[in-house]
């Protein structure tokens, strides 16, 4: 799976000042009974890969750190 932030002037600012496995994409994954299979931080546009020992449902929640927003940008 990858996340990707697309606009060219939010992808310098992640690049150039903000910390791997600090900042970036809180990402959840859980299986259909809510199990949580993995629950951190994400960098975005970074391919990132999970196994799982079978198909099935399941349910991705994402959100961005407060460190992701710029001032002055939506």
């Amino acid at each position: 799976m990858v996340i990707n932030i697309l606009d060219k002037e939010i992808v310098d600012n992640f690049e150039q000042n903000l910390v791997k496995q600090k900042d970036g994409i809180n990402l959840s994954v859980l299986d259909k009974d809510d199990k949580t299979l993995y629950d951190g931080i994400v960098w975005p546009n970074e391919q990132y890969e999970y196994d799982a020992e079978k198909g099935g449902e399941y349910k991705i929640c994402i959100s961005l750190t407060s460190s992701m927003f710029m001032k002055g940008v939506s």
